[in-house]
């Protein structure tokens, strides 16, 4: 039977973020402004599809880098979640409908790039206030409920009278496709009404590499990630 699982450390931001950590604000005339105002942007391509004041601080990226850095990050996020939460055969359109889901929770997101110091190596140091969005805390809340629901309406089925063949087909295209459905549905439904949890603060440098540009390492952008929604309360 479904169960939500345990998560494991989340590693997909990692590759949504590479397009972006290649390219960088060249250094020399780079200033404390330029650093927020460099992080701020980085975060808006990748939550918000918005990269307009991205492209003017870097001349080497274009939109259609941008715009495939937000699609990446949406579609991960969606197949991150129906993995966590044992949707093990999900299809296209399922995965279309949760990463639209997270479109509409990630432009919601609420940060505030505050401000920057310099370095003794000449890096800058930038403080990231979120206020996490709570969608997974509800998502679990709600979860014991509809599981119970959905269990309900398949405990008469005789699985055990079927052939292996006609389980794997009841079981990947009517149990499995409508578990994914009704989640999908009750994500859909918890929208309206996210929340945040308590405002939470990190530092992220933007460094200089071998060649004098300055980026936000990956690292960085993951510790970041995690903030943005929260999800610690998944499975728990």
């Amino acid at each position: 039977m479904k169960k939500l699982r345990k998560l494991t450390l989340l590693t997909l931001a990692l590759s949504l973020v590479l397009c972006l950590t290649a390219c960088g604000l060249l250094g020399g005339g780079v200033t404390k402004q330029d650093a927020v105002d460099y992080v701020k942007a980085q975060m808006d391509v990748i939550y918000k599809g918005e990269y307009q004041e991205y492209l003017k601080l870097v001349t080497d990226s274009s939109e259609e880098e941008c715009q495939q850095a937000y699609d990446d990050k949406m579609l991960n996020e969606a197949q991150y979640l129906m993995s966590s939460l044992g949707i093990e055969y999900p299809t296209d359109e399922l995965t279309a409908r949760f990463a639209e889901a997270y479109r509409q929770i990630f432009a919601k997101a609420d940060y505030t790039v505050q401000e920057a110091s310099r370095m003794d190596d000449g890096s800058y140091s930038v403080k990231v206030t979120v206020r996490p969005i709570d969608i997974i805390d509800q998502l679990n809340d709600a979860y014991p409920a509809f599981s119970e629901t959905f269990e309900a309406k398949y405990a008469d089925v005789d699985i055990d009278s079927m052939t292996d063949e006609a389980y794997s087909d009841w079981y990947v295209n009517t149990y499995d496709a409508d578990y994914g459905q009704g989640l999908a549905d009750l994500l859909e439904s918890l929208i309206p009404s996210l929340g945040y949890m308590d405002e939470t603060s990190i530092l992220v440098q933007v460094q200089p590499d071998e060649e004098g540009y300055y980026y936000l390492s990956e690292d960085d952008f993951t510790n970041l990630d995690w903030l943005v929604v929260y999800y610690d309360s998944l499975g728990s």
